[in-house]
């Protein structure tokens, strides 16, 4: 038996966009998909805690408010960053005689991330926390100004509103 190529050809012709749009997800598939970076350069961004940055980022908010003016934010954390990782901990027992001695070993868990490169597996981070907040402005003589600032710095720190300081900045 001989196999119908009449039937293959018109599939072929019937089906070619198809066909085509196939091969080329196949291609896609068999591309590598890092592009020539580095597995470093492709791992997710990591959240660092700079005090600065959160109170430039508040500032550069409060400054475009009416009436503010100038401005200066200090804001006050406790804690620092701290980030848990995973821990295996590997227990032997030997037995000498009539005694049972155990002894037990952690290690932080590594993950290789490609390229021989590794990494330790992190569970969590862990951030300080905002305990308060003093800003400094032009416009803290009037009511209105004070209570948007207020607003505005308790609903970026999630600090309540006893716990902000609103300053009217010197000439």
């Amino acid at each position: 038996m001989m196999p119908d190529f009449k039937k293959y050809t018109n599939f072929i012709k019937k089906n070619k966009y198809l066909l085509f749009l196939l091969a080329i997800g196949v291609i896609f598939l068999i591309l590598p998909s890092n592009s020539g970076s580095s597995p470093k350069e492709q791992k997710t961004e990591k959240l660092d805690f700079s005090i600065m940055e959160w109170e430039e980022k508040i500032e550069n908010i409060l400054s475009e408010c009416d009436n503010v003016g100038r401005i200066r934010v200090a804001l006050s954390v406790s804690g620092s960053n701290e980030t848990v990782f995973v821990m295996e901990e590997s227990i032997s027992t030997q037995k000498r005689g009539d005694d049972n001695s155990k002894d037990s070993d952690k290690k932080i868990s590594i993950l290789s991330v490609g390229s021989g490169a590794e990494e330790p597996v992190v569970v969590r981070q862990i951030y300080p926390e905002f305990i308060g907040a003093t800003v400094v402005c032009d416009g803290a003589e009037f009511s209105g100004v004070r209570l948007d600032v207020t607003d505005a710095v308790s609903s970026l720190t999630g600090l309540s509103a006893d716990k902000i300081t609103i300053l009217k900045m010197k000439n």
